[in-house]
Order: C-alpha cells, then sequence, then structure tokens
C-alpha cells in the first residue's frame, strides 16, 4: 500500500459553504451541488419496457414490463397516454439513486421555434462515495490512492470534508446526465474557483483534450503522482 497522496489542492480549498435561504434557491451556477436522481447506466442489462393495454372490463389501462426485442422500434405499439408516450416511443425503466451532483453548464438559452421551445436543463455530474451506505469502505485503499492521482479519465477525486459536509469519494464522468431543473434540490455548497478549474480541465481530458496542452499544474502533478504508485508497485 503506497503512502497516501496529498491532493493536488489542499482539502480545505475544493468546497465553499453557501448562505441556505431565498437566494440560494435562485442560484444555478456551474460548480453548485444538488441532490438529484442519478440514473445507473442504461442498456448495461437487458432493457425493459412498460407497456399499457386498455382493459375494456374496467376501462383503465393495465401496465405489463417486458423485456424490450431488437425489433422493439420497427413496429408502431399502442400508445400511453397517461404517461405521454406516443406509438413510435417507448416508456424505459432506467433505475436512480438520489446522489450529490455537480451542476457544469450555464442557464441554457431562451428559444422558441413554433410549437417546441428550450427547457430548463442543465448537464451534471453525479458524486459518489467510497464508502457504501453500511459506512464501510468500498474500495480498495490503492484504488482510492489512483483515483487521487488521476489515473482514470473517467473520475475526479473530492476529499473529505467537516464544513460543508462530505464524505472522501470521486466525480463519474461516464455517468454525467442531463436533468431538468425541477429535480435539483439545492444543496448549501459549491466548489471553489479552483477546485472548479481543475474538474472543467479533468473534464476537457476525457473529451480529448490533451492535458499538457490545456493544464500544466494538473500535468505535473498527475506525472509525478502516478510515478509515486508506480514506485510504491501500486500500478
Amino acid at each position: 500500500m503506497p503512502m497516501p497522496l496529498e491532493p493536488l489542492l489542499p482539502s480545505d480549498q475544493y468546497y465553499t459553504r453557501l448562505q441556505a435561504g431565498p437566494l440560494l434557491e435562485q442560484m444555478y451556477q456551474p460548480g453548485q451541488f444538488f441532490w438529484a436522481p442519478a440514473l445507473f447506466l442504461f442498456g448495461k442489462k437487458p432493457v425493459h419496457l412498460v407497456k399499457g393495454r386498455y382493459n375494456r372490463a374496467t376501462e383503465q389501462l393495465d401496465y405489463r414490463i417486458e423485456q424490450m426485442t431488437d425489433t422493439e422500434f420497427q413496429r408502431p405499439d399502442e400508445p400511453i397516454v397517461p404517461l405521454g408516450i406516443q406509438s413510435d416511443q417507448r416508456a424505459a425503466i432506467v433505475g436512480c439513486k438520489l446522489r450529490p451532483v455537480i451542476l457544469l453548464s450555464q442557464h441554457p438559452e431562451k428559444w422558441k421555434d413554433g410549437r417546441r421551445s428550450y427547457d430548463d436543463a442543465y448537464l451534471v455530474a453525479p458524486v459518489y462515495s467510497f464508502r457504501g451506505d453500511n459506512g464501510k469502505e468500498s474500495y480498495s485503499p490503492v484504488f482510492i490512492e489512483r483515483v487521487k492521482a488521476f489515473v482514470y479519465n473517467t473520475f475526479f477525486y473530492l476529499p473529505s470534508s467537516a464544513s460543508p459536509q462530505f464524505l472522501e469519494g470521486f466525480v463519474r464522468f461516464d455517468r454525467l446526465q442531463v436533468i431538468h431543473r425541477e429535480q435539483l434540490r439545492h444543496m448549501a455548497a459549491m466548489l471553489t474557483d479552483d477546485a472548479l478549474w481543475l474538474l472543467q480541465t479533468w473534464l476537457w481530458c476525457f473529451l480529448g483534450a490533451e492535458l499538457d496542452k490545456v493544464n500544466d499544474v494538473l500535468f505535473d502533478y498527475r506525472e509525478s503522482a502516478i510515478e509515486a504508485l508506480r514506485q510504491a508497485g501500486a500500478l
């Protein structure tokens, strides 16, 4: 087990506590923390659909769950009016869990074209703790050090904090999602400017940017941290 690495920023420079109240409820800025239903990966397991069929005896819709077939979208199906599902659409079941998320995008520009218009939707990144629901570590110490060293392009390390209160964890870029504002619940915390800059930089690299060309500080830290892990036999 390697000696614990120091995070790129001191632990007390990752988060800012915000004042709770009416003003906070109007804030939607990149770097803010919210509670939101974070979706599980769609398609990892067989996809199941909600089907509705009108029951003449009860004059109600009967619902059933079916596994989606390869030809599911090649034929029209009965619309499910209460769910807003048209004949060429399907109601897929996707699991979710309430998690902290970090807002990544600005408020969308308002637009309207005929009957279509913009939605109050934001790009968010879910936050995962290294501890499970039972409070025990769910990840090995070596894996935590690798995340801290930016070994994986999908993870961004977040240290623990007493105020605002956060457990040690990480952001997952491979679970980014778009969510409507109605599903976001404010938390009185956000990333500092420096931490947000690091998060955005690492996200750019996940999207294809070259680290040494967009952030020398992060590049140098990652190189030295990975070398330390190699010397400790953790890579």
